[in-house]
């Protein structure tokens, strides 16, 4: 996936993990062991996971999948126009069916040059996302991270890219063709919206970025404005 244009927009961002724990932020043992038993984390540098090392690799994606898992979303009879019915209400368990890898690669990997965060390698693992030195820049909430992988775990499930006939990523491999056909970007709208109007626990702030971030992607990433 590439990082959109609007920086600012997460960089205002913060979400509040369940599962963090204590002083130092370390992240509960009991919601680390669950996590981990479905979804095995791996880096590159052989960084050694520390539950309370806040900013490490490994660190920030047990954080994320424990945000995944413990997301609940909120009761409402109101349907957004995003969503595709892909995700249903447990993002968690659409996540760790098709994926029980994430390992963090080094800078000097192809595919992540430029503005990549995260790819797939379906032909090669059809298992594994692989995360890119940017998916761990401070200014990305949890819940953006969280976005990230969702849309990545779409793949797996024979959805690809076309080129961008227009705007930022114009005649790049970083488009989905329209929200109707159900591809990785309308899972990341799909997920952005539904943690912006149901997570429950999430911040009105929060919820306010996660909504301007599902416009941008509707905008930048489909060549057929949903």
């Amino acid at each position: 996936m590439k990082r959109v244009f609007l920086i600012f927009l997460f960089s205002l961002g913060f979400v509040r993990v369940a599962g963090a724990a204590g002083a130092a932020n370390c992240l509960e043992a009991a919601a680390v062991k669950s996590v981990l038993s479905s979804i095995k984390v791996e880096s590159a540098d052989s960084d050694r996971f520390d539950r309370c090392r806040e900013g490490s690799a490994s660190h920030r994606i047990v954080q994320t999948l424990i945000f995944l898992k413990n997301l609940r979303l909120e009761k409402t009879p109101a349907r957004s126009s995003f969503d595709q019915g892909i995700l249903k209400e447990d993002f968690w368990g659409y996540f760790s069916k098709r994926v029980k890898r994430v390992f963090a690669v080094d800078r000097m990997v192809t595919e992540c040059r430029g503005s990549t965060l995260a790819y797939v390698s379906p032909d090669f693992d059809s298992t594994t996302v692989y995360l890119c030195p940017g998916f761990f820049d401070s200014w990305l909430s949890v819940a953006t991270r969280a976005e990230f992988l969702l849309h990545e775990a779409r793949h797996f499930e024979g959805y690809g890219h076309v080129v961008c006939r227009r705007g930022l990523f114009q005649n790049q491999k970083s488009c989905d063709r329209r929200l109707q056909d159900r591809g990785s970007y309308a899972v990341s709208v799909e997920a952005l919206s539904k943690m912006a109007e149901r997570g429950s626990g999430l911040s009105a702030p929060s919820r306010s970025l996660l909504k301007a971030t599902a416009l941008v992607r509707a905008r930048t990433n489909f060549n057929e404005t949903p």
